[in-house]
């Protein structure tokens, strides 16, 4: 007996929650990838441009003023542009502001982001420092608290806290402030995507976890394509700060909409409140009519669990060597998998300019993304996770290889090339949500969830602290072949990992201990329900 088999596969109230994980990408992508992490009082702007300042002419960056949104963006260049058109020359113009524009480069698609300050490289490093902080705190504070208090309550306080900061910051009086609001934003975000995920994960069977293939992997794509839909016709940065926040209250209804995990309340010894929120499930679905009481008898006898003592157990979460390892795999994988998702610089340095193909003046890596969605949807049903993550990870590395031989008049295999380092490294991520949900109990489900994506951000810590030490930077082709090895190790690594194939969630380590020696509790997707007679009314 499980809870899945009373709410069934999926429904109404599972389509409700698929809906609010895509959602919550759009806060996501604006408020981690486009509002800049400074304030309105910086009267001193810089961008990163996609083009080397080598290559710049005046045709060029002229003609791609027109996409920029942000005119006060452009401000750090107008000396640039005067002496481009006096001169014929960048390299004539001097001084310490034009010395800070011109070191300034990005592979970004999003060229009217603002997202670095013209004072100083140990002033940018240390916003980008903060930034990474801040989503650390969310995940691992957030997903703590799912664990004690409840999935549904900390929905609705990282909803709230996400769109008042946000608007706050956009009205912000002083930098103080603004970078306050920007702190409690993120990290409001971060805790915003771990919870709707895991409310998700909880009220569905392994097959249709898999859909997250498309409300995750496709939505952030989606999210990012509308983002820069949005860029070309907003002139003022603020605006964008606006509605970074405005975008978090789409949510709102949906929130409000869901329940509180059943799966949470059985696991945690709310009996009462469990079978309050199945019947409510149940109608949502239209469901059948059942016996509660029997219901609820069955799903806690299957936990083992003695809730009327006065004291209880704590779960074990690493209790044996094993146990320790797989927990320590899912954390360096999922850290290699961010740092692997930021390479995309790498390859453009080593491809050139020549892949920045655009389609209706969208970056073409985004469009692939969305497209593709439907094949690793099939790879989440049809194979193991393990599996999965590492033929994603094999073929990073084999598309960092190819770049390095590579014809240098090849645009069409670079643009296909560029692609695909994108698409994989956007799934990776995606799988490693599937496959560190289903690894975890659901008493400490948060918990885990929040530690691994807490250490993978803090690992990328390293790239704006290198840049605030002003350490040399590697050749694009030396640092191809350490992100080639990173992935490959990766890859050998992931297949260490339990088999996590099986039907249900595990709701306490010892059920998920049986899990791992049956390899897969259920064949496939199939459900095994209990009598008849013990479940529906007469």
């Amino acid at each position: 007996m499980d809870v899945i088999c009373v709410i069934g596969h999926f429904g109404r109230y599972q389509a409700v929650l698929l809906l609010l994980v895509f959602v919550v990408t759009f806060p996501v992508t604006f408020t981690f990838f486009s509002t800049p992490f400074f304030d309105r009082q910086m009267d001193r702007w810089c961008m990163r441009h996609r083009f080397q300042n080598s290559a710049w002419t005046f045709g060029e960056l002229g003609a791609d003023t027109s996409n920029l949104s942000n005119s006060e963006v452009f401000k750090c260049f107008g000396d640039a542009l005067k002496m481009l058109e006096n001169n014929g020359s960048i390299n004539a113009t001097s001084g310490p502001e034009m010395s800070s524009c011109v070191r300034s480069q990005n592979w970004d698609p999003l060229v009217s982001q603002a997202v670095a300050i013209c004072e100083d490289l140990w002033e940018e490093s240390t916003l980008q420092v903060v930034l990474l902080v801040a989503v650390s705190f969310g995940f691992f504070g957030f997903g703590a608290a799912s664990d004690t208090f409840g999935r549904r309550r900390c929905l609705l306080v990282a909803l709230f806290l996400s769109s008042v900061s946000s608007l706050v910051a956009a009205t912000a009086p002083v930098s103080w402030f603004f970078l306050t609001s920007r702190f409690l934003a993120c990290m409001a975000t971060a805790g915003l995507l771990l919870v709707s995920i895991i409310l998700y994960s909880e009220a569905v069977g392994r097959k249709h976890r898999a859909l997250l293939m498309f409300a995750l992997g496709a939505g952030l794509a989606v999210a990012n394509i509308s983002l820069q839909t949005l860029t070309q016709f907003i002139s003022n940065w603020w605006y964008l700060q606006l509605s970074s926040g405005i975008i978090v209250l789409v949510a709102l209804p949906l929130a409000f909409y869901a329940q509180e995990s059943p799966r949470w309340l059985v696991a945690t010894g709310r009996v009462s409140t469990a079978e309050d929120v199945l019947l409510d499930i149940l109608k949502v679905n239209h469901g059948p009519q059942l016996y509660m009481e029997v219901i609820m008898l069955e799903l806690m006898d299957k936990l083992g669990t003695d809730f009327s003592a006065p004291q209880r157990k704590q779960p074990d979460r690493c209790a044996s060597p094993s146990r320790r390892l797989h927990v320590l795999i899912i954390f360096i994988s999922a850290a290699a998998a961010l740092v692997l998702q930021q390479s995309a610089p790498v390859t453009a340095s080593v491809l050139g300019p020549r892949m920045t193909a655009e389609l209706w003046g969208i970056d073409v890596s985004l469009w692939s993304q969305v497209l593709i969605s439907i094949l690793f949807y099939w790879m989440a049903v049809r194979f193991k996770r393990r599996y999965s993550l590492s033929c994603l990870f094999t073929l990073l590395a084999v598309a960092y290889i190819c770049s390095f031989f590579l014809p240098q008049d090849a645009k069409p295999i670079s643009v296909a090339l560029y692609s695909s380092v994108q698409s994989f490294a956007s799934y990776q991520a995606v799988f490693l949500w599937l496959t560190a949900t289903e690894l975890f109990a659901t008493t400490s489900r948060g918990f885990g969830l929040g530690c691994c994506w807490t250490s993978a951000h803090l690992c990328r810590l390293g790239a704006p602290v290198i840049s605030m030490m002003k350490v040399f930077e590697l050749q694009p082709a030396t640092t191809c072949v350490i992100l080639t090895t990173v992935a490959l190790v990766c890859s050998a690594l992931v297949l260490f990992l339990p088999v996590t194939h099986s039907h249900i969630l595990p709701d306490t380590y010892q059920e998920l201990r049986q899990f791992q020696r049956k390899a897969s509790l259920l064949a496939e997707d199939e459900v095994k329900s209990p009598p008849k007679k013990l479940l529906y009314a007469t």
